[in-house]
């Protein structure tokens, strides 16, 4: 897999040099309702809109992902408190398991649809 990165990473790189290299003419950006002038290389602007591009979907992915990381860590406290009570009743002699009460008092929730 190590390898497979390498291969993969190389000839970016590679482009993204070239490109930098290609692409050092300065261009005017003019941010019209604001007062300021920027004047940057063509690859500077372009692998900045790169990157913003980037963190505004891993953002955006981020958000969308929230109800099912929440639904996750519900399911996995559900898990726990049922692997604490089977561990508590394994524990127990087996008069005080013939009561039921332990099972009749637990709660569990069953995932949305």
């Amino acid at each position: 897999m190590r390898r497979f990165a390498w291969i993969v990473t190389l000839p970016i790189i590679a482009i993204i040099t070239v490109f930098a290299v290609m692409n050092r003419q300065d261009v005017a950006l003019n941010l019209w309702p604001l007062p300021w002038d920027f004047s940057m290389p063509v690859f500077l602007l372009t692998l900045l809109l790169i990157l913003f591009g980037f963190v505004f979907g891993v953002l955006v992915m981020w958000f969308t992902g929230a109800k099912q990381r929440r639904q996750h860590r519900l399911t996995r406290r559900d898990l726990d408190e049922a692997k604490t009570e089977l561990h508590t009743l394994r524990r127990q002699s087996p008069q005080q398991r013939s009561t039921g009460t332990a099972l009749a008092t637990t709660q569990t929730r069953l995932p949305a649809a």
